[in-house]
């Protein structure tokens, strides 16, 4: 490997470009303790030859240069930019935007500025409705992260390649994905309110279709038959907790009560519990002291983020203890709803595969056991084609995450190359007309509300 004279630093109380960098690992990161002029300092052969700054450290570099502040609902990146192929950014906030261009980045030279602060950003955890894109322009919509984390992550990383391209150096990062793998695919259950009949239907289908995949068991609805959990547990198959109520409350101690009492009886019958997935993809701060308590691994909540690498929440001036392992929010229920058919229900998960595929990210999709029973045509559709691709490896969550724990030992580095995908030239009438969407979220703040009385 060439470039080993690279040195790329950051603080260590930095925390938004310490979680981007933590989950990249790029070859030459060091934290350090001393203050920096930038967020991050890009050196080569001891010289400086870039740097990344946000609006926290504007003060140190344009002291002179009149500020815009505008609200925006998102940005699209600028078409043939280095930034094209990333997403829809969602911002819902203020920018501190440079002359009046309108943009997500400015360069200036040998550095890089973003206009927004990248610690609050993800460590913001807000939920709002979101339409996700579909080429036959239905779109689907799910109660999400009003952050798109991975989206600012991506921008940071495409900015740190664009600066050692420009000084004729390539960079450097651990793989994402075991043995050369490109991506991997992930399957989900979430077993709402499921059957002892149900759930054996399930685990009979997925076994003959021979898959990996992950059950996050509902305790209580599965309270009378928690030994069948116990024996079909193996190497395929991987069972963690969903909750023992399925809600998730915002006070501590319901919620320390509720996964208590799950966790123990999945482990009173040998199930080794690590990871958790709450009801209806909600997180927030209690639960994440409620997860680090009972000492869990790694959790999965579209709430906090979705479409994206592992992350670590940030809280207040710290790092989560528990890693998140994002998915795609959108499950067959909810194209049910849209009236898709079939076919466009095939479609859209595989416009779905290709799209993360070629972004380079893990494909995780979930579904209850009564969609896979109701629709079993579209999951031996979605299987089929995911195994069609030879760089795709099927894992199970807890898989995953004890690979991405052993990742950070190795010295595996491997070139990063330009993401070449390309955004629907459509995709921002995802965010066009959100009227809907307000209308479903009041309804669903209300509920919120009346239930937690």
């Amino acid at each position: 490997m060439t470039n080993k004279e690279i040195e790329i630093l950051v603080n260590e109380k930095d925390l938004g470009f310490l979680a981007t960098l933590i989950a990249e690992k790029p070859y030459g990161l060091k934290i350090v303790k001393e203050d920096l002029k930038s967020n991050v300092e890009i050196y080569y052969q001891k010289k400086k030859i870039g740097e990344l700054f946000d609006v926290t450290k504007l003060k140190n570099h344009l002291k002179t240069i009149k500020i815009r502040e505008k609200y925006f609902k998102y940005l699209l990146p600028e078409e043939k930019s280095l930034y094209y192929g990333i997403d829809i950014f969602d911002i819902y906030d203020i920018l501190y935007l440079l002359a009046q261009e309108n943009k997500i980045v400015y360069f200036l030279e040998n550095k890089v500025y973003f206009p927004f602060c990248l610690k609050d950003f993800l460590k913001n955890h807000e939920i709002r409705a979101k339409y996700f894109y579909f080429s036959l322009l239905k779109f689907p919509y799910e109660f999400v992260s009003k952050i798109n984390k991975g989206s600012f992550r991506q921008l940071v990383i495409n900015s740190l390649v664009n600066i050692l391209k420009q000084n004729n150096l390539s960079y450097y990062y651990l793989p994402y994905y075991p043995e050369n793998y490109s991506s991997v695919f992930l399957f989900r259950i979430d077993g709402d309110f499921a059957t002892q009949k149900t759930v054996e239907k399930v685990f009979d289908f997925l076994i003959k279709e021979e898959l990996k995949f992950t059950f996050f068991v509902d305790v209580k609805s599965s309270v009378n038959f928690l030994k069948f959990f116990g024996e079909k547990q193996n190497e395929k198959i991987d069972i963690q907790l969903h909750c023992y109520l399925h809600y998730l409350d915002k006070e501590k101690e319901k919620i320390l009560r509720n996964l208590f009492k799950g966790k123990k009886l999945l482990e009173d019958i040998g199930i080794k519990i690590f990871g958790f997935a709450a009801p209806f993809g909600l997180w927030n701060c209690s639960l994440n002291e409620v997860l680090e308590e009972l000492e869990f691994s790694y959790s999965s909540e579209f709430g906090f983020d979705y479409d994206d690498l592992p992350i670590l929440p940030i809280i207040t001036d710290r790092f989560s203890k528990v890693w998140q392992i994002p998915i795609h929010p959108i499950s067959i229920s909810r194209l049910k709803t849209l009236k898709f058919s079939i076919k466009e229900m095939v479609a859209y998960y595989q416009e779905y595969i290709l799209r993360t595929y070629h972004k380079g990210y893990p494909i995780i999709i979930y579904a209850h056991p009564q969609e896979i029973l109701a629709f079993p045509e579209v999951f031996k559709e979605i299987f089929s084609f995911v195994k069609n691709f030879s760089q795709i490896k099927i894992m199970t969550f807890t898989e995953f995450f004890e690979w991405w724990q052993k990742r950070g030992q190795t010295e595996n580095y491997q070139e990063k190359k330009f993401n070449l995908f390309k955004l629907p030239s459509n995709i921002k009438y995802i965010r066009k007309n959100e009227f809907y969407l307000k209308i479903k979220s009041f309804i669903w703040n209300f509920n919120r509300i009346r239930k937690t009385k």
